[in-house]
C-alpha cells in the first residue's frame, strides 16, 4: 500500500507547521497530526515511510475540484492553499464544476492551470464523465474536493478516474 501525505492548511499565519492528512490506499487517516515541512515539498512516500517523512521521489500532484472561483471564503482558502503548496513545489490543477471566476487569474498567475466545465444540466452527469476523463489524463496523486460541489461532482469523477480523493467541507460559524 502506498502512502501519500497532503497539506490541507496552515497551523498559523506565520507558521510553517501544516496540518496534514495521510492517505493510505485511498483512505484518510490521522488528520490531526502536524508536521514541519520547512522549505521542502511533499513527496510520494514508499510503503514503509513514517508519517511526516518528506521523501525524495517525484513531486506530488494534486487536483482540486470546486464549484467556481468567484470571490468567497472557500475560493480564497483554495487560492491561498494552492499558493502555499506551489511554493513548496507541489504540482496542481484546479477544475471548476461551474464558471471559473476572478480567482482563476490568481491561480494561473501562480502557474496553476484552471479548467472550467460549466455544468449545463441539473444532474451534471456529463460534467462528471468529462472531469473523470481529465483526471485520468492528469493522473494526480490525490484529488482534493472543496465544498458541496466538490463532493457531489468531484468525488464521483475521482472514483471513475481511479484516483484517491479527500473532501474538504467549509462551514460558516452560524452552521457549526
Amino acid at each position: 500500500m502506498e502512502t501519500l501525505a497532503l497539506v490541507t492548511g496552515a497551523a498559523g499565519p506565520d507558521s510553517s507547521a501544516m496540518n496534514s492528512c495521510v492517505i493510505r490506499g485511498g483512505m484518510m487517516a490521522d488528520a490531526e497530526r502536524s508536521i514541519d515541512l520547512g522549505q521542502g515539498a511533499l513527496r510520494r512516500c514508499p510503503n514503509d515511510a513514517a508519517m511526516g517523512t518528506i521523501c525524495s521521489s517525484p513531486t506530488m500532484h494534486v487536483a482540486h475540484i470546486i464549484w467556481h472561483l468567484d470571490v468567497g471564503g472557500g475560493e480564497v482558502f483554495l487560492r491561498d492553499l494552492a499558493g502555499e503548496l506551489a511554493r513548496r513545489g507541489i504540482q496542481q490543477h484546479v477544475l471548476t464544476v461551474g464558471p471559473a471566476g476572478p480567482i482563476a487569474r490568481d491561480l494561473e498567475a501562480m502557474g496553476i492551470p484552471v479548467q472550467s466545465y460549466r455544468k449545463s444540466t441539473k444532474a451534471g452527469l456529463l460534467t462528471i464523465v468529462s472531469m473523470a476523463r481529465t483526471l485520468r489524463r492528469l493522473a494526480p496523486d490525490v484529488v482534493q474536493t472543496h465544498g458541496e460541489a466538490g463532493v457531489i461532482w468531484g468525488v464521483p469523477a475521482a472514483r471513475l478516474a481511479g484516483r484517491p480523493v479527500v473532501s474538504l467541507m467549509y462551514l460558516n460559524h452560524d452552521e457549526s
